[in-house]
């Protein structure tokens, strides 16, 4: 078999495969529309009405391009095209983020991808996208303290307080591990793999010199991070007006602590994908 045949009998394989997941997948629809049944799949988009669900996209959009701006803040550069090309690259982090399966992990690699297809070197694309996930960690740490505090303030009684004082004490944990290992893990990383892969090697080195570069603009990380910590409480407001489009009326605080905690216990739980269930 000829190199050509090869290439053309491989692609075949690949949709193929396609094939199947696309028929898998609206097997597993056409079941659960049967199971729960039409009218109850819909009756939250009747409940929102057309104009509802518009006002929820645009939101989301909003959110979106708010966090396009964080992450724009950790490139020195500030051409006019470039941040067309992070919200470009942000969306597509976001929605494969969602719809692939098993970890968030494929968003990551897809957002950094679109970024590098996109005219930024694969170093500075690959290292922003992991600080500024770091700073979104981070704030979404103390909006969750805001939930929590909130919710001491509200509710004082509650008896789950401390558990969950606990889970924001395991994600503060984590959070400080993730910064650490960006901050000092990424050069030794390098030296490790170049004695197996010096292509690979190589591109850690790269990207740890560009995330050097990008610690060493501190006003840069700090609006990045104020502008993530605003995109979350924005994402609070949003639940607020979820709740109320579908007749649910609640307080702005309410739906902040609601907001803020469920996030809280999704970041624990990022192996499940899209945080189904969780």
């Amino acid at each position: 078999m000829s190199a050509t045949e090869q290439v053309q009998t491989l692609t075949g394989l690949r949709h193929l495969r396609l094939a199947f997941g696309l028929l898998l997948g609206a097997g597993l629809f056409a079941f659960l529309v049967h199971r729960f049944r039409l009218t109850a799949v819909l009756a939250p988009l009747h409940t929102l009405g057309w104009s509802g669900l518009a006002l929820l996209v645009v939101s989301q959009l909003a959110l979106i391009i708010l966090a396009a701006v964080a992450w724009r803040f950790l490139s020195a550069s500030r051409a006019e095209d470039g941040f067309w090309r992070f919200i470009w690259g942000r969306l597509i982090r976001d929605s494969a983020s969602q719809v692939l399966p098993f970890v968030q992990l494929g968003g990551i690699v897809a957002g950094v991808r679109a970024m590098t297809l996109s005219g930024f070197e694969s170093g500075f694309a690959m290292a922003s996208t992991m600080v500024d996930l770091a700073i979104e960690f981070v704030s979404e740490l103390v909006y969750a303290a805001l939930g929590l505090a909130l919710l001491r303030s509200l509710r004082p009684e509650q008896p789950f307080f401390t558990a969950l004082s606990g889970l924001l004490l395991m994600l503060a944990v984590l959070a400080g591990g993730f910064v650490i290992a960006l901050a000092r893990g990424t050069h030794w990383l390098a030296g490790f793999f170049e004695q197996f892969s010096a292509a690979f090697g190589h591109k850690l080195r790269v990207m740890a010199h560009a995330m050097h570069a990008i610690r060493a603009r501190p006003r840069s990380l700090l609006a990045a991070f104020a502008v993530h910590l605003l995109a979350w409480v924005l994402t609070g407001l949003q639940t607020w007006l979820v709740l109320w489009l579908i007749g649910v009326r609640v307080s702005v605080s309410a739906a902040l602590i609601i907001d803020s905690l469920a996030f809280s216990i999704r970041s624990l739980a990022f192996m499940v994908p899209g945080g189904l269930g969780v």
